[in-house]
């Protein structure tokens, strides 16, 4: 009988060993509208399955008979060294899967050696990410119809330590995600199934929920208080990006 390799049921995350365990891991672990917004795209996903296959046939070609005994992967980044070409890019809602999701990764970075950018709709308040993670920080700008907002986080990013911002030029209108139509009855309104979904769910309510409150856009928050736009920050829609021009 021909050995057949057994999937991994998700189940235990000391047992994970690669990206497509640790999805198996999430996938049981978060409800799934909450599991959809980090794994869909927006429309037909064509964008998000160019990007898969373009990644997947890149090819590392080994060399042989050569000296392998001082081998790393040691570069330098904006002039300054890094344990390897790698930087963690921006994404925001992190506290959606994990109350302190913003700052787990930028203390991954930091003991890797990596840096980090940190997204304008992070869930974590910039100065705490930096206070509480350290290591080479990044912070990430949208292009901001409110000149005020965009000050307001250039201002606080370089008091905090972030060495670089990463302009983002692409968002001035937001991709239409299905999902969110499938998911929310209204904007940051989750529906009645997606609620209902979340109760099964207990360990992420924990977590989450009962940890740190409803995820905000923290760093956004005093703008959205003036417009009593401060409550559940489930995703930004289309309906949000006459904001983000």
């Amino acid at each position: 009988m021909p050995w057949k390799r057994r999937p991994f049921d998700g189940g235990d995350l000391a047992r994970a060993l690669n990206i497509a365990d640790l999805r198996a891991v999430a996938r049981r672990r978060v409800p799934h509208f909450v599991f959809e917004y980090v794994e869909g795209g927006a429309e037909d996903e064509a964008s998000l399955r160019c990007n898969r296959t373009s990644f997947e046939a890149l090819r590392l070609v080994p060399q042989t008979l050569v000296d392998t005994s001082s081998r790393h992967l040691r570069t330098e980044i904006l002039g300054r060294p890094a344990a390897a070409p790698l930087v963690i890019g921006p994404t925001g809602l992190n506290g959606m899967l994990h109350a302190d999701g913003d700052i787990g990764l930028a203390r991954a970075a930091a003991r890797l050696g990596i840096p980090f950018t940190l997204s304008t709709m992070s869930t974590t308040r910039l100065e705490d990410v930096a206070k509480q993670a350290g290591g080479r920080l990044w912070m990430q700008l949208y292009v901001m119809k409110n000149r005020a907002v965009a000050e307001d986080i250039m201002t606080r990013a370089a008091a905090a330590g972030y060495e670089a911002l990463v302009f983002t030029t692409d968002a001035n209108v937001f991709g239409s995600r299905e999902w969110d139509r499938r998911s929310y009855q209204a904007p940051g309104k989750p529906t009645l199934r997606a609620r209902l979904d979340a109760l099964r769910h207990p360990g992420w309510l924990r977590s989450v929920l009962l940890a740190n409150g409803i995820p905000r856009f923290r760093n956004l928050e005093d703008f959205f208080r003036q417009a009593r736009r401060a409550r559940w920050a489930g995703a930004p829609s289309s309906r949000s990006s006459s904001r983000l021009r």
